[in-house]
């Protein structure tokens, strides 16, 4: 995909790290265009791939709706196509449990310290005193807040979307039920150049369970995610509400998130992905 903000080599190499850790692609582009100066028999598999083909009906409900802004339009059609659209493999993270999910000090040590005693000075202002979150929550704040901004090359918001998410979560948790949360009200600062402008839709997965505080004290399996081109306060109505609303009903069909969280990245966009769009035009907002 292409990225709208430059990176230096340490950059490069950081999104590497949390690629491999966390089974996100770093590889070429998705949404690139095909090489020039193919070969003749390349010429003649491309010819054969533009043979018109049955639209499925993923594709089908995509190309006559009138809501796009609410799954972000993609810069390639062929993600639709392949039914990888609103999520896509490149913005779904297979996450760990336990001690494996310690973010620690790879945003480094200073840093680390700094924004743990800004969350706990807003926990502390609090009524009733500090409310610490737990481990497993604020590790995995601090990770998808990497993986995020590290997909973007935005480093410089690592800090306010870290802080944005914890301040989010320290008001009350965000699991809607069934094994599932939302990752939300977290974007502060600048413009971003998404994936799929005006929203990207992203899939946090953990097969074994992670403590984000559920009432029903059960453990949860995925949390979903919106990044907009802009902070949560400047598109509220035009893409980042409807797609909360989208979002709620999507858990609502599903009655088991644990089995989502063990398909697979690929298997995942495509099973969620079908019954996103289906619900697209229910769900009035």
């Amino acid at each position: 995909m292409t990225r709208g903000n430059s990176a230096s080599g340490n950059g490069l190499g950081r999104r590497r790290f949390l690629g491999g850790f966390f089974g996100l692609g770093t590889g070429a582009t998705v949404f690139g265009a095909v090489p020039t100066g193919p070969s003749a028999g390349r010429k003649a598999r491309l010819g054969a791939n533009l043979t018109p083909q049955p639209m499925r009906e993923h594709e089908r409900r995509l190309a006559r709706t009138e809501r796009m802004e609410v799954l972000g339009y993609p810069r390639d059609w062929s993600v639709v196509r392949d039914g990888l659209h609103p999520f896509h493999p490149q913005r779904i993270a297979i996450m760990p449990s336990g001690t494996r999910l310690n973010y620690g000090n790879r945003c480094g040590q200073q840093l680390r310290k700094k924004i743990d005693e800004e969350i706990e000075k807003y926990q502390s202002s609090m009524p009733g005193g500090p409310a610490p979150l737990p481990r497993e929550k604020l590790e995995s704040i601090y990770w998808i807040m990497a993986l995020m901004t590290g997909h973007y090359r935005v480093p410089e918001l690592f800090e306010p979307w870290v802080m944005g998410l914890a301040s989010r979560e320290t008001l009350g948790s965000s699991v809607l039920g069934n094994h599932f949360g939302l990752v939300h009200q977290f974007q502060r600062g600048g413009d971003i150049k998404v994936d799929c402008t005006p929203i990207d839709w992203w899939l946090f997965l953990f097969p074994a369970g992670i403590d984000w505080e559920s009432l029903d004290e059960q453990p949860v399996h995925a949390l979903v995610g919106h990044v907009c081109r802009s902070p949560f306060r400047d598109t509220w109505g035009e893409s980042e509400y409807p797609a909360w609303c989208l979002t709620g009903s999507l858990m609502g069909r599903l009655d088991d998130w644990r089995s989502i969280s063990r398909m697979g990245r690929i298997d995942a966009a495509r099973h969620l992905n079908e019954i996103t769009v289906r619900l697209l035009d229910e769900v009035k907002t």
